[in-house]
C-alpha cells in the first residue's frame, strides 16, 4: 500500500484508549511504512497539554507496548503529533475551532487535495492547528478561495 498524506484527528487524545491502543497501533503502521513521512495526528481533549507533552505521552505509550524500539524512529514518529485543547461542553471552544476553518466546503476541498498528493493543502491543514509549514496557514487558503468565488459571482 502506498504511503499517502493523511491527517488524523483523535478526539480524546489524552485518554487511556489512545495511550494503550491507538498510539501503539499507529506506530505499528509507521514501522510498516503505511504511514511514514506525510502524516499528522492531531490529538484533542480537555486537558491543557502542549504538543511536546503529547509527544512524550506517545513515546511513553510506545515504550510500554514494544519490547525493543529504535529511539530515533520513536522520536521521528512522535514529531508528527500535535495537540489542540478542546472542551466539548464549552461553546467558546467551538468558536475557537470555527476560527480555524472558513467553512466545511473548504476543509473538504483541502482534504481531497491532500489525498491527491497536494502538499500545499497538507501544509495548510497543518497550519490550522498552529503547526508551522512551508506554505502558510489555512486562512490564506480560505482567503484565496473566497476571492475566487467573489470573482466568479458566487
Amino acid at each position: 500500500m502506498k504511503n499517502i498524506p493523511v491527517i488524523m484527528i483523535i478526539f480524546g487524545g489524552s485518554g487511556d484508549l489512545a495511550h494503550r491502543k491507538l498510539y501503539p497501533s499507529l506506530f505499528n503502521l509507521y514501522e510498516q511504512g503505511l504511514i511514514h513521512d506525510n502524516f499528522a495526528v492531531i490529538g484533542t481533549a480537555r486537558r491543557p497539554w502542549s504538543h511536546e507533552y503529547l509527544r512524550e505521552q506517545v513515546s511513553d505509550a510506545i515504550h510500554e507496548t514494544h519490547d525493543q524500539v529504535d529511539e530515533n524512529e520513536v522520536k521521528a514518529f512522535a514529531s508528527h503529533f500535535y495537540y489542540q485543547s478542546h472542551d466539548v461542553t464549552n461553546v467558546e471552544h467551538y468558536v475557537t475551532h470555527t476560527n480555524y476553518q472558513c467553512n466545511v466546503e473548504n476543509i473538504q476541498d483541502l482534504v481531497a487535495r491532500v489525498i491527491s498528493g497536494d502538499m500545499q493543502a497538507f501544509e495548510a491543514i497543518r497550519g490550522m492547528y498552529g503547526v508551522p509549514g512551508r506554505h502558510g496557514k489555512i486562512s490564506s487558503v480560505c482567503s484565496a478561495r473566497q476571492d475566487q468565488a467573489g470573482r466568479a459571482g458566487l
